[in-house]
């Protein structure tokens, strides 16, 4: 009996690193495929009714993606 339960303990946590490894592909997949965003100074404008909304903005990320400066002057 304990042989048993020793070996589905084994399978249970290949199982589990199995599906670790597999989800951290997909989450590096799904990153890959997100848009890149503009990096430096850039003017993105819109307009609302009669008037033209134009922001100047600043974006830095860091190699990972994550944000490390965003600023935005509103025109």
């Amino acid at each position: 009996m304990h042989h048993m339960t020793s070996n589905a303990y084994r399978l249970s946590v290949l199982a589990a690193g199995v599906v670790g490894v597999l989800g951290a592909g997909l989450f590096t997949a799904s990153a890959q495929q997100q848009p890149q965003i503009p990096q430096g100074w850039f003017k993105a404008c819109t307009k609302q009714e009669d008037v033209d909304i134009c922001n100047v903005q600043n974006i830095v990320t860091a190699g990972n993606g994550q944000l490390v400066t965003g600023v935005s002057l509103i025109e």
